[in-house]
């Protein structure tokens, strides 16, 4: 009978984890400040008629928003 170490692939998981969870802390805001653009673009080019700076400030809102609770959700 063999028995079969499984320590080795088990650290190398989660040094991966540990490397991916560090990029996402870093791709994260990155992302969300990438996301705006679009966002003040419609504000400054006015593409669709009648836009208002409230109605831009609610989508940047959702975008923060919904990477306030993406994020963590994603790390359990």
């Amino acid at each position: 009978m063999t028995s079969i170490d499984l320590r080795q692939p088990v650290a190398l998981g989660r040094r991966r984890l540990t490397l991916l969870l560090a990029a996402a802390v870093v791709a994260a805001p990155a992302v969300l400040v990438l996301s705006m653009i679009p966002d003040l673009l419609l504000l400054a080019t006015g593409f669709i008629p009648h836009t208002s700076g409230i109605a831009v400030a609610g989508l940047m809102l959702m975008h923060v928003v919904v990477t306030a609770v993406a994020v963590p959700a994603y790390e359990l």
